[in-house]
């Protein structure tokens, strides 16, 4: 699945609520599985861990497009969703 702009402006939203960096968030599977429950509830559809692994990866790397992921505070105590 590929998100469209307004869904990126999300994603990006709820991964800077986060507070944690996407190398770690995509090798984290429980806390990929949690970002993909917030993010999915947020746009109102069901996601993948695989396939918010894949959008972040995108994002992160489309700096034109998408502008590429915020950055963070990079907080030492891990996700903050829960």
């Amino acid at each position: 699945m590929r998100l469209n702009n307004e869904q990126v402006s999300v994603l990006k939203d709820v991964y800077r609520e986060n507070d944690y960096p996407s190398d770690r968030l995509t090798r984290d599977s429980k806390a990929l599985q949690v970002f993909a429950r917030a993010l999915g509830e947020r746009l109102g559809v069901p996601l993948t861990a695989e396939e918010v692994a894949e959008e972040l990866l995108r994002v992160r790397k489309d700096k034109k497009r998408t502008g590429g992921l915020p950055p963070l505070g990079r907080s030492p105590g891990g996700p903050h969703l829960n």
